[in-house]
């Protein structure tokens, strides 16, 4: 059986005394799939194997072999569990993975279809965080609250970029920052570009910083007319370009 790291973990939430069909149907013929059924659920393949299950995991079923592939591939049939039903009312984990059949096609697409059916059963929630994975916007990371700091399809828990300014959060000084194409000061669209500065910073990252800092509108003007006089002595901005980031500024009710 193939190395448990490599396996792909599902969650679903069924009720006790519900019974379920559970199918995984190869969509390639680089897979000879199979499936092993726990009770409990799991964010790690760390001591996972096809009897015990593993830390929070109870090993319920194994299933290969059962259903000949709709795409007529010559190694092995599709798993099929068929109206199991399940012991306890909570999370259930479906690990499949490729059994090994296909050995020499590695490293190849082994692309499959997983349906869980039944009457008990509620939506797949593969991270057991409470939102199912069709509405989940980080499918294999809990993330309950769902929060996206930049309101692209990916949830802060997985997005590598927060604000979505082309720096990864990694690298970048200020991960939720505005995230403008251009720089827009309390409304006021400038029409110059939002820079990524030498430290990783936006133009707008610093804009923000002046007005949260200062203490009244007079010194937000000040801070932005040091940045704008920094910007041109560095070839960031024209001498045009900052004065309508001033002007901007000047007109904003900042801070």
């Amino acid at each position: 059986v193939a190395d448990p790291a490599t396996w792909h973990y599902y969650a679903f939430y069924g009720k006790a005394g519900s019974n379920v069909t559970i199918t995984v149907n190869r969509t390639g013929c680089a897979i000879d799939p199979a499936f092993s059924l726990y009770s409990g659920v799991t964010t790690s393949s760390d001591g996972i194997d096809t009897i015990t299950g593993g830390p929070n995991l109870t090993w319920l079923a194994f299933q290969n072999d059962d259903v000949a592939p709709a795409l007529g591939c010559g190694c092995g049939l599709d798993p099929q569990l068929v109206d199991y039903t399940l012991p306890t009312t909570g999370y259930y984990t479906v690990a499949v993975y490729d059994f090994g059949c296909n050995d020499s096609t590695v490293g190849t697409d082994v692309s499959y279809q997983l349906t869980v059916t039944g009457a008990g059963i509620v939506c797949l929630d593969t991270d057991a965080d409470g939102v199912y994975d069709d509405v989940d916007n980080c499918p294999t990371e809990v993330n309950p609250d769902q929060a996206n700091f930049d309101a692209d399809s990916v949830g802060d828990a997985c997005d590598a970029d927060d604000d979505n300014d082309g720096i990864a959060d990694a690298d970048d000084p200020n991960p939720y920052g505005p995230n403008e194409e251009t720089i827009v000061i309390d409304g006021c669209e400038t029409g110059v570009p939002n820079h990524v500065l030498e430290d990783g910073t936006t133009m707008m990252d610093k804009i923000k910083a002046c007005a949260d800092d200062a203490k009244n509108h007079g010194a937000f003007v000040s801070c932005l007319a040091h940045l704008t006089n920094q910007w041109k002595a560095s070839g960031h901005i024209t001498q045009d370009q900052k004065g309508v980031i001033q002007s901007c500024g000047a007109q904003s009710n900042l801070p």
